[in-house]
């Protein structure tokens, strides 16, 4: 037991709260987590930047709040009054290693975010201009986590009394509170900015107000972290002792870890919203078939609209479509006339007009052909409009 005086409010414990807050959203976070990982691997069949780093934040994620678990089972949480002198280290020196991961897990999240909106909107300025929001995020997570574990020499002075008293040297308490306040700060902004931005080209897509009241609910649900980090950075401006911090920085942890749980949860829905709207069939253009039959009694369809995810989020598919959910609307104009020529219509056109290997042109697909057998000639004109949304 410490030889401090005993606290007024006695041997509280805040650390089942504590624990229940971030298990809680850390259950969700994983869940989530899980549906895009299982949206991306095996229905989209694409990944890219912004999943690797959503990864690296969920892996830093849980290892943060495994690490504050063993800091609580030392007694964070309680009075250092009541702990002896052996808890109040371990509690100290797990409770500070867990600052690290719960940073760059916080970051490399609004990182994938990032990715994501740079493959969301392709224009060069605003690609330079997130780009140089992830370098800064990343900056400022891994200057922050050197801050808080080189201000004592040695390190074990940051967590023990003993050795702090006898050779500790220590930088004063107001550096690492400034560097965390500015951190702090700074996340919040990219809370914001990532939340508002999807916003600026939204209300410019040609789709209901339905859909995109729903896409602009699911790419601002950042905002809720950057609540939380509001509330992080008022709760740091209050720490200006290092006494009793077992029990004085429980809200810090808290809002921490609950800041980086929702911004791992805010970043993994936008890509599931897309899957669940097709699912539940919400917004999306019904399919045209038509079908005609050719010499020999042949029939051939065409389709007005193409499977969203097996063929728009395929290997072969453009970049973009990757990213972006496209309903095609198709209108025919069918004209029959006499002639010689003989259509394959084993041959159709890359419905993305980008050619390639997937198809030919119009003029390919009848004139350079095989011209062995007389029949008539079906032509049929498609128009295509196509509808877009962020995934």
């Amino acid at each position: 037991m410490s030889s401090m005086d005993a606290p007024p409010d006695g041997d509280v414990n805040r650390a089942p709260a504590l624990l229940v807050a971030l298990w809680l959203t850390t259950s969700i976070a994983l869940i989530v987590f899980a549906a895009r990982l299982y949206v991306r691997i095996r229905i989209i069949k694409y990944h890219g930047l912004d999943d690797y780093w959503i990864v690296a934040s969920m892996v830093l994620a849980t290892t943060g709040i495994a690490l504050e678990t063993v800091a609580v089972q030392y007694g964070f949480g309680r009075h250092e009054h009541y702990l002896s002198a052996d808890q109040i280290v371990s509690a100290t020196k797990f409770n500070m290693v867990a600052i690290p991961p719960n940073l760059l897990s916080s970051a490399t999240a609004k990182m994938s975010v990032c990715f994501f909106l740079l493959h969301v909107n392709r224009d060069r300025r605003t690609g330079l201009f997130l780009y140089g929001m992830a370098v800064v995020l990343f900056v400022f997570a891994v200057a922050s986590s050197i801050t808080l574990l080189a201000q004592c020499r040695p390190v074990a002075a940051l967590w023990d009394p003993a050795v702090r008293a006898a050779r500790g040297r220590c930088l004063e308490p107001s550096i690492n509170g400034d560097v965390a306040l500015a951190q702090a700060a700074f996340f919040c902004f990219a809370d914001v900015v990532f939340a508002v931005f999807p916003l600026t080209f939204l209300w410019g897509l040609k789709i209901n107000r339905r859909t995109k009241c729903a896409l602009g609910f699911v790419l601002s649900l950042g905002l809720i972290a950057a609540a939380f980090g509001i509330v992080r950075c008022v709760v740091l401006q209050e720490l200006t002792t290092r006494k009793d911090i077992l029990f004085s920085t429980v809200d810090l942890a808290m809002w921490s870890f609950l800041e980086q749980n929702v911004t791992i949860i805010a970043a993994c829905i936008p890509v599931l919203y897309t899957v669940f709207r097709a699912v539940l069939g919400v917004g999306s253009s019904r399919s045209n078939n038509k079908a005609s039959t050719g010499r020999g009694g042949n029939s051939y369809a065409i389709h007005g609209q193409r499977h969203k995810y097996a063929e728009a989020y395929g290997p072969s598919s453009p970049r973009r479509s990757r990213y972006l959910d496209i309903d095609y609307k198709m209108q025919w104009t069918t004209t029959v006339t006499g002639g010689v020529w003989a259509v394959d219509t084993s041959k159709t056109g890359s419905d993305d007009g980008e050619g390639g290997d997937r198809g030919t042109s119009s003029e390919d697909g009848i004139l350079g052909l095989e011209t062995t057998h007389r029949g008539i000639i079906r032509t049929t004109e498609v128009v295509v409009s196509e509808q877009t949304s962020p995934v």
